[in-house]
């Protein structure tokens, strides 16, 4: 192995083990003699390439923001050229695949979750930009399911009303609330979350809305 290699693997264990403690035990319980210990480093390998604990997280952070940029592709939602019913499939999809992919490392997702419910100020500017565009692609997606004398509250409730199926089972099938979920026998838990499952949980979100927003097109 190169030194180019060697600090490259290095830097990758520090960031798996420091991305495991602070999921596990918070950002403030975790020490770098711990994270250390967990990657088999020294603390200036730490310095090196991170400069402190601080810097640190905010490399995870960064990665987790290009991590989401690369997962959630919404070509296809932000298409206008495509079928309304087309591009919000892709969306929901989309959303529900980044905070449920059963091939991430749990860590990454109870990060993600962490930040979500508490988002730390370097993470909440990060994320800005990401969620705002999000907003305006789901908000172009219902304006079209509706129509063009649709008004502005309808619009949003509607915007409301998808989200808010999408984020009820990010907190079912998500790192806290699932393991809850199946003591108490929830009937949506016992299926194990696999990719086609996530497809069909995206479609059932996206007919469901669609029928519903049939409903105000018939007024």
């Amino acid at each position: 192995m190169t030194d180019k290699q060697e600090k490259q693997s290095t830097r990758e264990r520090i960031l798996t083990a420091a991305g495991e403690l602070f999921a596990t035990q918070g950002f403030a319980a975790t020490t770098i003699r711990d994270i250390c210990e967990k990657a088999k480093a020294n603390v200036a390998a730490v310095n090196y390439h991170f400069r402190d604990k601080e810097g640190l997280y905010n490399e995870l952070i960064k990665a987790m923001e290009r991590e989401l940029r690369e997962t959630a592709v919404m070509s296809v939602a932000d298409t206008p050229a495509l079928p309304p019913a087309e591009r919000l499939y892709s969306y929901v999809y989309n959303l529900l695949f980044r905070r449920l992919d059963p091939d991430r490392p749990k860590w990454k997702i109870i990060l993600f979750h962490n930040e979500l419910e508490k988002p730390s100020s370097f993470a909440l500017n990060m994320f800005r930009e990401l969620v705002h565009k999000e907003q305006e692609i789901l908000r172009a997606i219902i304006e079209d399911i509706l129509g063009a004398d649709s008004n502005e509250e309808t619009v949003v409730l509607c915007s409301h009303s998808v989200f808010g199926q999408i984020f009820f089972f990010f907190h079912i099938y998500g790192p806290i609330l699932h393991d809850i979920m199946k003591k108490l026998a929830l009937k949506q838990t016992e299926e194990p979350l696999t990719r086609e499952r996530i497809a069909r949980l995206a479609r059932h979100i996206t007919d469901f809305s669609l029928a519903a927003m049939a409903r105000f097109c018939e007024r």
